[in-house]
């Protein structure tokens, strides 16, 4: 029974309504952890595109593994919708392997 309830919530999480909702709990637990004035205010004194690289690799290396973990969950909802997005505009195709 529990691939039943499984399969059924992989099916309602690949709907776009659920996949927002998820993208936004997520979001709003990072706001929750982290205090966005002082990430904006490091942000805005990178200076520089390599100074920005480092801020950003910095910030996710020192932060807890909660809000490292929200972040990775993040993007990953933001790609997988992407690439959904993509595929139904038609800005990507898929070709049969050989």
């Amino acid at each position: 029974m529990r691939r039943v309830y499984l399969m059924y919530c992989g099916r309602q999480v690949c709907k776009p309504i659920p996949r927002i909702i998820i993208s936004l709990v997520l979001l709003l637990a990072i706001v929750g952890s982290v205090s966005i004035l002082n990430i904006a205010a490091n942000l805005l004194n990178t200076g520089s595109v390599t100074g920005l690289v480092r801020f950003l690799v910095t910030a996710f290396t020192e932060a807890e593994v909660l809000v490292q973990a929200l972040a990775l969950a993040l993007v990953a909802m933001l790609g997988w919708a992407g690439m959904d997005i993509a595929r139904n505009t038609k800005l990507v195709t898929y070709s049969e392997p050989l």
